[in-house]
């Protein structure tokens, strides 16, 4: 890997005013939960297309591509509901909150960006998208029990956001944690 390669990422942001009751929920479950590491609320979005290590000079077809895509797709109203985990609870790596409203609006959109970015020679996902925030990760799988965790106080029905635009972004991996940088933005319809 060269090191004036860009790790990227696009995503679309969402409020601040649900990222902080997303911390509270963080706090319950981590009462619960204990050791793992808790995502920041600057470092919350939702991820479409993991993107990887690439070439600086790809960034204008990536920018192109992302252009067009936003402008032939309409804007969508989203909420968050439900805790959930990866791969499975009994050895969770991963605890997230999931995508009630507009979750088909995330899945067409996030397979329309990983078509146009296997046209630029990044390799389509293998997995199925899963539309969600990721709330801590775990290093050593752990055990969770998600109903034990609604019967905390972890009620998850929030109001609705609209989807305006979605994001390029570069993460630039450190000691604390990684930081993300934004480089494009592209309305949608």
């Amino acid at each position: 890997m060269n090191e004036k390669n860009l790790r990227l990422f696009i995503a679309i942001n969402i409020p601040e005013e649900i990222k902080y009751n997303f911390l509270s929920i963080q706090e319950i479950a981590k009462n619960q939960l204990g050791t793992g590491k808790w995502v920041k609320t600057d470092s919350m979005h939702l991820t479409l297309k993991f993107l990887g290590y690439c070439q600086p000079k790809k960034v204008e077809s990536i920018d192109n591509q992302l252009a067009r895509t936003a402008n032939r797709f309409e804007a969508f109203k989203y909420n968050f509901s439900g805790l959930g985990v990866f791969p499975k609870p009994k050895k969770a790596r991963i605890l997230w909150i999931g995508v009630k409203e507009g979750r088909q609006e995330l899945v067409d959109l996030a397979s329309i960006i990983d078509i146009k970015m296997a046209r630029l020679g990044f390799p389509p996902e293998k997995r199925s998208y899963k539309p969600h925030i990721t709330l801590a990760r775990f290093r050593d799988p752990i055990s969770i029990d998600l109903s034990l965790l609604s019967q905390l106080g972890i009620n998850i029905n929030l109001e609705l956001f609209e989807a305006l635009e979605i994001s390029l972004y570069e993460s630039r991996l450190n000691p604390d944690g990684a930081k993300y940088f934004k480089l494009g933005t592209y309305k949608m319809q």
